[in-house]
């Protein structure tokens, strides 16, 4: 019998009600097989969760871990659990409050060690007090005593772990002002985007823009070739609203505001302060601003 002849008579049997039936049965349990596969996987990586943040003694962590609907599963599948993630719970709840109480010495002492300071920037690194901090005129900061979790620019962190909360403060920093910058290139590059969205907008030169519309006027010139051919994540140049803030305000405070074709930057405010950016003015004030023009230097 020949392999085609062979195939073909399996084929045929498949066919057959019975034998249906059961490949039906197969693949239903296989695909139940994998669903309690994934769901063990979350289970044991919020087990591991616990067993780190334990052992960090980071017990607003352990909280926000305990209220994931995972843990519902694992007590349900995993009765020999209840007892002691109850007693983990009632344990997490009795040490979280003395850390809240410690948090805003320690988290101050902490940043006073991290590398923060920029030479070029603004002198007041650390401002504000519990529970809301400024840090470089750039990161707020947030501290939530009711859900145990800490704000930093938005980005939610579910623990009072203050190693942790300054490390990611510390990756902000990093981000947002140890990028390469070169005043001249920025300042030429806005009046560029200044210009496109004159043309856009059909005004004149002097006329007021949108800051907002100029910013994504930039990030349209920031995309390399590629990213027009193939418009893929992976071909994304980013750069972030907070970047071009920094970028702006950096400008501002050390004086590269005027092109090399001759045309300063002029900043004017705007009443909604949706259609604004928070910028940084170089006497250190943080002011909204919505509008920009170019002016011809006299």
């Amino acid at each position: 019998m020949s392999d085609l002849e062979s195939e073909t008579k399996h084929l045929k049997e498949i066919e057959k009600p019975e034998l249906k039936f059961l490949i039906e049965r197969l693949d239903a349990l296989l695909k139940s097989i994998d669903g309690n596969i994934k769901k063990l996987a979350v289970q044991k990586r919020i087990v591991k969760e616990l067993r780190t943040s334990l052992g960090k003694s980071d017990f607003a962590s352990i909280l926000h871990s305990l209220r994931k609907e995972a843990i519902n599963d694992l007590r349900s599948e995993f009765p020999q659990s209840i007892e002691m993630l109850r007693r983990l719970e009632e344990a997490a709840e009795s040490e979280v409050q003395p850390q809240v109480f410690s948090f805003d010495k320690e988290f101050k002492e902490a940043l006073s060690k991290a590398e923060l300071r920029l030479e070029w920037w603004f002198p007041e690194v650390i401002e504000g007090k519990f529970p809301t901090y400024l840090i470089n005129k750039m990161i707020e900061v947030i501290v939530d005593q009711k859900d145990l979790s800490v704000k930093i620019n938005n980005h939610k962190v579910e623990s009072m772990d203050v190693q942790l909360v300054c490390s990611k403060i510390v990756s902000e920093n990093n981000r947002l002002f140890r990028r390469q910058y070169d005043g001249q290139k920025f300042i030429d590059e806005l009046f560029k985007a200044y210009e496109i969205t004159l043309l856009r907008n059909r005004k004149a030169h002097g006329d007021t823009v949108y800051l907002k519309e100029a910013y994504h006027a930039m990030l349209f010139q920031a995309q390399k070739p590629g990213f027009f051919e193939q418009p893929t994540k992976q071909n994304f140049h980013p750069y972030l609203p907070d970047e071009f803030v920094v970028d702006l305000s950096r400008s501002l405070k050390n004086g590269s505001t005027v092109t090399r074709s001759g045309m300063k930057l002029e900043l004017h405010p705007l009443r909604d302060p949706k259609e604004c950016f928070f910028i940084v003015l170089p006497n250190g004030d943080r002011v909204y601003r919505g509008l920009l023009s170019f002016k011809k230097v006299d």
